[in-house]
């Protein structure tokens, strides 16, 4: 994330305003906006491409766990009744943001885990 700001604050911010124009461009065409990453890095030089990439990724996770959480939220107040509801959905919203601000830890207990050796033939 340092390396975007690095360059946005050497370079110009035309090619920054080129680049999120054609993500979004590009999305509107494609299924569940997968068209955004390739609009995104399309105009970028090629060492900034992986950070732009990621950070779309991430703002994408973001988004997403803000619109997940209101629906809970919703949820809550429309399943009045039922309390199971309400502490599965608190839980729910907890545990998405703590695992979105605690990105290295997940990722480390994930690796723990060696999923991988389950894929290998």
């Amino acid at each position: 994330m340092e390396d975007i700001i690095i360059y946005t604050c050497q370079n110009s911010i035309y090619p920054h305003r080129q680049s999120c124009a054609c993500g979004i461009a590009l999305s509107i065409f494609t299924p569940s906006r997968i068209g955004e990453y390739g609009g995104r890095i399309m105009f970028m030089p090629s060492n900034a491409k992986w950070p732009v990439a990621i950070s779309t990724l991430i703002g994408s996770i973001a988004q997403n766990l803000v619109g997940f959480s209101a629906g809970i939220v919703a949820c809550l107040f429309l399943f009045d009744g039922f309390l199971v509801f309400k502490i599965l959905g608190i839980v729910l919203i907890l545990t998405g943001v703590l695992c979105f601000f605690n990105v290295k830890k997940v990722i480390q207990r994930i690796s723990a885990l060696n999923i991988h050796s389950v894929f290998k033939s």
